[in-house]
């Protein structure tokens, strides 16, 4: 179920290297707000590497889905 997670996501997010934390369409994917990622990031528990682009917080695709997938729970 995972692979077919990250498939469907990384299909969602194709064409882009990188995903801001205020992007709507990740908070689409995640469910959850700039804020709260923000204080996700604060505490270590958001996506690693993040980085800025000016004064907006972005994180790679890959290490946004490597942190996606790890979140996910069946059931």
């Amino acid at each position: 179920m995972t692979n077919d997670f990250r498939t469907e996501v990384s299909r969602l997010l194709a064409g882009k290297t990188h995903v801001f934390r205020s992007d709507k369409l990740r908070q689409a994917i995640d469910g959850t707000g700039a804020s709260v990622l923000s204080n996700m990031d604060n505490h270590g528990l958001g996506p690693k590497n993040r980085f800025k682009i000016g004064r907006k917080v972005a994180y790679k695709v890959e290490d946004y889905l490597d942190w996606i997938c790890s979140r996910m729970r069946v059931g």
